[in-house]
């Protein structure tokens, strides 16, 4: 019924980056439908006072017709190791609903907290987030991710990491990463060393 949706970060009562998901919600739609949207991505959305507070996870779940929205509260995850596994033909462009070629993978993760997703022997994304990695002063982003994730779009755009072609080969010539969405922001106080990427 909802083929789409969007993640957004709800901080102290305050809507983050907007106008990244909007951006992305008209070209998803566009996409999809082959129609651009009237509406903004919240529209009809209401915080309630009792969420002013805190750390909230948005999930708006649409489709052509109609919207949902869900409000949890956010507590991150944290995550130590990767384990690497291939799909060459995984197809996400989109943020789709239906994360079940994902979840299929993930089932691969060994003893790993996430995975790291290989296509064609390029690195992509974690099963939920966009990866960075840094060389001790700056940071990079695959060029060839399955989703483009709105952190993604705004740190580049802010020339804050620098996207460039990154195959397994590559993975060595870096100090560590990070992973980042819409909840989390990109943390270049610290990183997850390289070697906790489990072949």
């Amino acid at each position: 019924m909802y083929p789409l949706i969007e993640t957004i970060c709800v901080l102290d009562g305050a809507i983050q980056n907007l106008e990244w998901h909007q951006e992305r919600y008209e070209y998803s739609f566009n996409e999809l439908y082959g129609l651009k949207p009237t509406d903004s991505v919240i529209e009809g959305f209401k915080l309630l006072e009792k969420y002013s507070s805190g750390c909230y996870k948005l999930r708006v779940s649409y489709s052509d017709r109609n919207k949902k929205y869900e409000l949890e509260k956010y507590s991150s995850r944290q995550i130590n190791t990767l384990k690497l596994v291939r799909a060459n033909s995984l197809d996400y462009e989109l943020k789709y609903a239906d994360r079940e070629p994902l979840n299929q993978l993930v089932q691969h993760k060994a003893d790993c907290d996430d995975i790291l997703i290989l296509k064609n022997e390029k690195v992509t994304d974690a099963s939920y987030a966009n990866i960075v990695f840094t060389d001790g002063e700056k940071w990079f982003t695959p060029s060839t991710p399955l989703l483009k994730g709105t952190c993604r779009a705004r740190l580049l755009k802010e020339k804050k990491i620098i996207a460039i072609d990154i195959g397994l080969h590559d993975l060595s010539k870096y100090l560590g990463f990070n992973l980042i969405n819409a909840m989390n922001d990109l943390n270049t106080s610290s990183y997850v060393k390289i070697e906790n990427i489990i072949q």
